[in-house]
């Protein structure tokens, strides 16, 4: 079980280099994680993701 993974760096991707062309990213991406067989969204307020990881280098910001 992961907490953050494949559809976590992808969604990081597109943060973090929004504009870029990432094709190649994604296929690597894509290729070296392995594939979940279960995906669960949880949708929770920004301010208790921040709050769940103290430090984290993505802030209130990105997570809204």
């Amino acid at each position: 079980m992961y907490d953050r993974h494949l559809l976590d760096a992808q969604a990081t991707h597109d943060f973090v280099y929004e504009g870029v062309d990432l094709g190649a990213h994604r296929t690597v991406v894509r290729r070296g994680l392995p594939k979940p067989s279960l995906s669960v969204y949880l949708d929770v307020p920004a301010e208790a993701a921040v709050a769940r990881k103290p430090g984290d280098m993505f802030g209130e910001y990105a997570l809204a």
